[in-house]
């Protein structure tokens, strides 16, 4: 995963690979955990296959920034993401927290 900083929005933005599988998932809560207590955007654009154990991760990464009272926002949503959340009742709001950046 490839991560970067907008300074003018004082952000960190992390863009997702088009495939994210369950053996990455513990790759992906340590590159968030290292994130923690950070305005966080998450760009979702070339996400083509989402694993449920990753999935499970950013779920767990919005309660931790919701605790934290810190921004945790997706940005540039592919369709396919859409579609894997939707399927499992989810929506991309169930991911967010705190306000816009």
């Amino acid at each position: 995963m490839e991560h970067t900083f907008d300074e003018a929005s004082n952000t960190t933005q992390i863009k997702m690979p088009k495939r994210v599988t369950g053996e990455e998932a513990q790759d992906l809560v340590d590159e968030i955990l290292a994130l923690r207590n950070n305005k966080l955007k998450i760009i979702v654009a070339d996400v083509e296959r989402f694993d449920t154990p990753c999935l499970e991760v950013l779920l767990a990464a919005a309660k931790l920034w919701s605790v934290d009272e810190c921004s945790l926002i997706y940005s540039d949503i592919s369709e396919q993401f859409e579609v894997i959340i939707s399927e499992l009742g989810l929506k991309q709001t169930d991911f967010e927290t705190g306000a816009s950046l």
